[in-house]
């Protein structure tokens, strides 16, 4: 492990002219350890995104494939305040030059950390073994997260960290007690026959760099300097009777854990002191006067909680780390009289909404970009690795590293064994790819060949792919790769990737949930499950209509509050209709309670868009991806539909709502799935049929009621074409517009198997010049 300390300190203090303003800077790095590894960061290092600079720091530090990209995740780099007793996360999209730029304070003192903690039960075990080595390449089986989380713990707790920031006393006789184990482990790292020379070696060590020594007391050096936070030892450095009784307590306590690893003891000695640590942060709440702090809880709770600063009760649970829907930030400058002086001062503030799926946004307004983004980063991370690995909830934060997953189509570093399970459900065309669970740059194909799943593994250096066992030949791009494989009878002649979905990342999971969280279904009685999936039954009074977002021709769509949240309201006129089913979340609009009134009402989660239809009308910059993300997305649900043997029988732009959406991203759902009996009630000629018709399926004119999974896959490329002439209807082009909405004449033009084109005008102008190169390339795939 020297050999890893000595690279990193090998850069020397590097100096450079802060960008924005006059004073040199040097950005120093403290990694945790039995020697405390003081990185001065080089300046061709500045450019690094903060996630990569850690990675850097930690691949340098440790073996290789100990600290992969799967563990990377739990770490970032944080700046303590010590004058506000604050703890600010750097941005891990950001470089250190965007930090400067940004005028981050603190980059001289930062420390890199484990941020996203672990649940007590999971920090022994298998699934933290997995993410740390890789039993046939470190025999040794050293497990380097609980080394570092280790040491992360005794800095906080010896340096009082752990009561000035977390606000967590340890009372003396715990404190003392963790002394003791400390004093052990530290015997046994040290390679000490017996544990009482620890003092002894301490005592050598003393002018070392030691990570745990805070220097001398009142003018007197102590070994419990190490071991203990002053605040222990103010009373006892006159005499030496606390030393002398911890060195009998530790001769005892080691005989009684002779069995122990040394493992064991630092994990017993974080479940010790981690206690409950939580993310705190303080800002303005937008419609209140005062602060509020809100706290992010991942050990006990699973949630972001909120209360008035000033109130000293439980914070009141916001929502659940998996109700996360999306986040945003801006900047806000205005000029705002100053009560005391009356002059007008520039306001320089930044305001981040906090979207939820079940319920009105939290707006906080936060007076410093970087403590904005440390909020926003922490909600992000923790929604990743115990939610959903691929959806991002802010861009502004969002690792570069998973774009990469995304652009090559990849899941993240699962198990093989869960894409083993994945690749079982689909057929032999189908194929995954994933990344390594323990190096950045290797990659495995998971596909199925003569019956059998088989796995193949590829590389990526200097932007080319190699597969494995054969560097004399490299790809360009992934695309290039699969080709190769499939003209070779690896994979299919028509290979299909199987593309991540909504998903967790099991492996990174697992490290956040008690088994005891985990519920039973097994064990539960049907009429209990079938209670839960009962939707909530609402008085009339409990719902208060707001503004008119829309209307269908038996529908009424209303954005209102339902006790304190935003939800659609939709007043069916002929009765509530909805298939069972759909109750999947991922790609339905979640029903959330019914109001039995005169009209019903279904009380519906909120889509900040809107339909499909209502986003184009808003001309909002529309992209070649958000394209392929929809048409993803709209082929996913179909997938489950079949799979479930279900069909929705309405398909259009009108029935997709948009949940969230900014430049390089689009999330959609689907709604209105129990719409179709009404429509079946109904003669074809009808206006609401007629309507209907481009994209109903032209084999199901005479009998509308034989719907099936096909007749959906039919409407799913008919929205499509209304994607990709942003929102136009087919009865809006020629020759069907001059049909007057003739029910015969439109139903006579599909059964001659004639189709519709893109409109001339859309692709020779352009739509006002709006996305008019996307509307050539969709015409081209």
């Amino acid at each position: 492990m020297g050999n890893h300390h000595s690279r990193l300190r090998q850069s020397g203090t590097i100096y450079m002219r802060g960008i924005g303003n006059d004073q040199y800077q040097s950005v120093n790095i403290k990694l945790h350890g039995i020697k405390t590894d003081n990185y001065n960061v080089p300046t061709e290092d500045f450019s690094l995104p903060v996630q990569d600079l850690c990675y850097k720091l930690l691949q340098d530090r440790y073996p290789a494939e100990t600290i992969g990209p799967a563990a990377i995740h739990l770490f970032g780099l944080a700046c303590f305040d010590q004058d506000r007793k604050t703890c600010t996360w750097l941005n891990p999209k950001k470089s250190l030059s965007d930090s400067m730029k940004d005028g981050f304070r603190g980059l001289n003192n930062l420390y890199l950390r484990i941020r996203f903690l672990p649940v007590k039960s999971q920090l022994q075990g298998h699934i933290i073994q997995s993410l740390c080595y890789d039993k046939d390449l470190c025999p040794n089986h050293v497990n380097y997260l609980i080394h570092y989380l280790f040491f992360q713990v005794k800095n906080d707790f010896v340096s009082d960290r752990l009561n000035t920031f977390y606000g967590e006393l340890v009372q003396s006789s715990k404190a003392r007690g963790n002394a003791v184990l400390d004093l052990l482990i530290m015997s046994r790292l040290y390679g000490l026959d017996s544990p009482e020379n620890v003092f002894d070696h301490i005592d050598h060590e003393k002018n070392s760099n030691c990570c745990c020594y805070f220097g001398k007391m009142n003018g007197i050096d102590s070994s419990l300097n190490h071991v203990l936070p002053s605040r222990e030892r103010n009373n006892c450095w006159k005499d030496y009777k606390l030393e002398k009784n911890m060195k009998a307590t530790l001769t005892e306590y080691s005989k009684e854990n002779r069995a122990a690893t040394t493992v064991d003891l630092m994990v017993h000695y974080i479940q010790e002191l981690m206690m409950d640590v939580r993310e705190r942060y303080i800002s303005k709440r937008a419609e209140m006067e005062g602060k509020v702090e809100i706290t992010v809880n991942t050990q006990n709770g699973f949630g972001v909680f909120i209360r008035e600063q000033s109130d000293r009760s439980v914070p009141s649970l916001f929502c659940a780390i998996d109700e996360l829907q999306s986040i945003d930030i801006h900047h806000d400058n205005y000029m705002m009289a100053d009560k005391k002086t009356g002059n007008n001062n520039m306001n320089k503030s930044w305001t981040v909404r906090v979207h939820r799926t079940n319920g009105t946004p939290l707006m906080l307004i936060f007076d410093t970009v970087e403590t904005a983004e440390s909020f926003i980063s922490g909600l992000d991370g923790y929604y990743r690795v115990i939610h959903n690995y691929h959806h991002l909830l802010c861009d502004q934060v969002a690792p570069h590293s998973l774009k990469q997953l995304a652009n090559l189509k990849c899941h993240g570093p699962i198990s093989e064994k869960l894409a083993v399970e994945k690749l079982k459900k689909s057929d032999h065309e189908f194929f995954i790819v994933k990344q390594d669970i323990h190096r950045q740059d290797k990659f495995a194909i998971v596909y199925t060949n003569e019956g059998q799943i088989r796995t193949k593994y590829f590389f990526r250096e200097d932007d080319k792919f190699f597969l494995e066992g054969d560097t004399s030949q490299s790809y360009n791009t992934t695309r290039e790769l699969f080709k190769a494989l499939s003209e070779s009878g690896i994979l299919s002649k028509t290979p299909i990737i199987v593309r991540p979905k909504n998903e967790c990342c099991e492996v990174l999971k697992n490290l956040f949930v008690n088994p005891s969280d985990t519920p039973n279904t097994e064990d539960e009685d049907s009429g209990v499950i079938a209670k839960k999936k009962q939707p909530l039954v609402y008085m009339q009074g409990d719902i208060m209509t707001d503004e008119k977002l829309g209307n269908g021709y038996f529908t009424e769509v209303y954005k209102g509050r339902v006790r304190g949240s935003d939800k659609f309201i939709a007043s069916l006129q002929m009765g509530i209709c909805r298939q069972l089913g759909f109750e999947d979340n991922r790609f339905f609009v979640g029903m959330q309670g019914l109001c039995l009134t005169s009209p019903s009402q279904v009380v519906e989660e909120y889509a900040q868009y809107g339909s499909l239809a209502k986003f184009f009308d808003m001309r909002k910059p529309f992209t070649l991806q958000h394209f392929i993300y929809i048409a993803i997305q709209l082929a996913e649900a179909l997938l489950y539909m079949d799979e479930k043997n279900l069909h929705h029988g309405s398909i259009c732009c009108k029935n997709v709502m948009v949940f969230k959406y900014d430049a390089g991203d689009i999330f959609i759902k689907l709604a209105d799935s129990g719409m179709l009996n009404i429509y079946n009630k109904l003669p074809i000629g009808h206006v609401l049929n007629t309507k209907r018709l481009p994209w109903v399926a032209p084999e199901l004119f005479k009998d509308m009621s034989k719907m099936t999974i096909s007749g959906d896959v039919y409407a799913f490329s008919t929205t499509l074409w209304e994607c990709a002439t942003l929102g136009r209807s087919p009865l809006e082009v020629q020759p069907l517009k001059d049909f007057n909405l003739d029910s015969d004449k439109i139903q006579e033009f599909y059964l001659s198997g004639k189709t519709i084109d893109f409109p001339e005008d859309l692709i020779t102008k352009g739509d006002e010049g709006r996305s008019r190169a996307t509307i050539h390339l969709i015409t081209q795939l």
